[in-house]
């Protein structure tokens, strides 16, 4: 709770409104640095809510995994691993159950796809393992029980291995891979969006754990493909909320980073 109070007031639009609140406080006693700090305010969140710069932020998050790992390469794996990816609560058209996100069916709806890939070729579905928890104190149900219903009764995947109890990335890498050596498994495509995807592979890395990272969900696909100049059409450098919220995704993934560098 505390940790996610704490990021949140570091990531945009909260800390530029913080910036904004402290000026307005002490305008009088401290006038340069209220100044400069609405200065920073209003032009930070100007530039963070033009899409050219979302796009940008996104370009390098995905740019190492926008070329995907070859067939040969992907036969190596002997297991998929998918990250969780939030859920919805109470969702009434589901009598009130929770359900996993868009973000997360995303992933599990690719993961599903390379755990049937094999049997293309003849051989066996791969084993899958969702990885996710609870988060907060009123949440009955992991992410993974949830994650692995939906694979078994809507994706038809045979073997689902649950990992329910991380409640952020580093914590999959680590509980994930205690449970890979239990089931004697040893390498993993690992799902999860192309942002994420430095935070995830770095996380498993430090974890032991073997993994081919196969990323899904691209944010800047036009960009990385060439089909789009890098400076965007004209409206890229109109400001948005989509493009702030986009911002705001790039520099939690960004923030994460270090602080798992650092730690």
């Amino acid at each position: 709770m505390i940790i996610t109070l704490f990021k949140t007031l570091l990531l945009p639009p909260a800390i530029q409104l913080l910036m904004i609140i402290f000026a307005w406080i002490f305008w009088r006693r401290f006038r340069l640095m209220a100044r400069l700090s609405l200065g920073f305010a209003v032009i930070t969140l100007l530039l963070l809510s033009l899409p050219v710069v979302s796009q940008a932020l996104f370009v390098w998050l995905e740019t190492p995994y926008f070329k995907q790992a070859t067939s040969e390469q992907q036969a190596r794996a002997d297991v998929v691993v998918v990250l969780g990816g939030g859920r919805v609560r109470s969702a009434p058209e589901f009598d009130g159950k929770d359900q996993v996100s868009s973000h997360a069916l995303w992933r599990l709806r690719y993961g599903a796809y390379l755990a049937r890939k094999p049997v293309e070729l003849g051989d066996d579905q791969l084993p899958m393992v969702v990885s996710g928890g609870t988060v907060m104190p009123f949440e009955t149900i992991s992410e993974a029980a949830m994650a692995a219903e939906l694979l078994q009764n809507e994706f038809l995947i045979k073997r689902v291995i649950q990992e329910p109890n991380s409640r952020d990335t580093w914590q999959n890498a680590i509980k994930t891979s205690a449970l890979l050596k239990q089931q004697k498994l040893s390498t993993a495509l690992l799902v999860t969006h192309a942002y994420h995807m430095r935070r995830a592979q770095y996380s498993f890395a430090e974890a032991g754990v073997d993994t081919i990272p196969m990323a899904t969900g691209f944010v800047a696909s036009r960009l990385l493909s060439g089909d789009e100049p890098w400076y965007g059409w004209w409206d890229s450098w109109l400001p948005s909320a989509s493009a702030l919220y986009q911002s705001r995704v790039a520099m939690h993934e960004c923030l994460g980073l270090l602080f798992y560098l650092l730690r």
